[in-house]
């Protein structure tokens, strides 16, 4: 829902507290794929790397993942999971 309430050029970010890729990396590559198929709804990865750079020293960020951004639990920081994944509507 949305996804088809962006308007041309508005971004939607999906963001979870687990680190189960059915709920991450699979949510966001289906998402991604109906709105192609289903309503020619065309969608690009925003990066994340900026937020990454800034926040590189306060979370501690998994290895590159192909969909988003994810901050692993660090004990220490008493912090995380948390998956962030942010999507542009394409003209």
């Amino acid at each position: 829902a949305g996804i088809a309430a962006a308007r041309p050029g508005g971004e939607i970010v999906y963001s979870t507290c687990t680190l189960s890729q059915n709920q991450n990396l699979s949510v966001v590559e289906q998402a991604v794929h109906f709105a192609q198929e289903k309503h020619g709804i065309q969608l690009q990865v925003v990066s994340l790397k900026p937020l990454v750079r800034k926040f590189r020293n306060t979370f501690h960020f998994a290895p590159e993942l192909h969909l988003g951004e994810m901050v692993v639990p660090h004990l220490a920081a008493n912090f995380g999971p948390i998956y962030l994944c942010k999507l542009k509507r394409l003209p």
